[in-house]
């Protein structure tokens, strides 16, 4: 039995040409990234996007001074909450806030040096105490200037 013969070309650049691969996970600086516009404009407390218990999303922090807000709220109070921000600190550390309602109180903070930080309340490191029922924001923000990092933030509640 003949086996077939199988023949491929391969095209070279022109001369002149070259061709770079760049196979980091790291998109160049003046780059954007395409979760930067992911419920955007949440700058603010007051321009929080809205997040639900059992939800995760997919964004970034893009410029020196951009931050997101979430809201969330809580129909009894939890037996524990969860907050995980999960990112690749070599990119960029980022850091996590909750704040009351109008996020003019600062409830817990992690402010980690890892690809993960994480919020539980009750929790003791970091001090997070037990949540009642109402509303809450979450803020995530660069730890350093100029720290610019894709992330997923999900939210985990556990009702008694």
């Amino acid at each position: 039995m003949r086996r077939p013969v199988v023949a491929a070309a391969l095209a070279l650049p022109a001369a002149g040409c070259s061709l770079v691969l760049d196979f980091s996970d790291r998109a160049p600086a003046d780059a954007p990234l395409a979760e930067c516009g992911y419920l955007e404009p949440n700058e603010t407390a007051a321009a929080a996007a809205p997040l639900a218990a059992g939800e995760a999303v997919s964004a970034a922090i893009c410029a020196d001074a951009d931050r997101d807000f979430y809201r969330f709220a809580l129909s009894a109070r939890p037996s524990s909450l969860e907050l995980r921000l999960s990112h690749a600190a070599r990119t960029g550390d980022l850091d996590l806030r909750l704040w009351n309602a109008d996020a003019t109180i600062q409830l817990a903070a992690a402010r980690g040096f890892g690809d993960d930080e994480i919020l539980t309340c009750p929790g003791a490191a970091p001090a997070c105490a037990p949540l009642a029922a109402g509303a809450y924001v979450v803020e995530v923000f660069p730890a350093t200037q100029g720290a610019r990092s894709t992330y997923r933030l999900a939210l985990a509640v556990a009702l008694p």
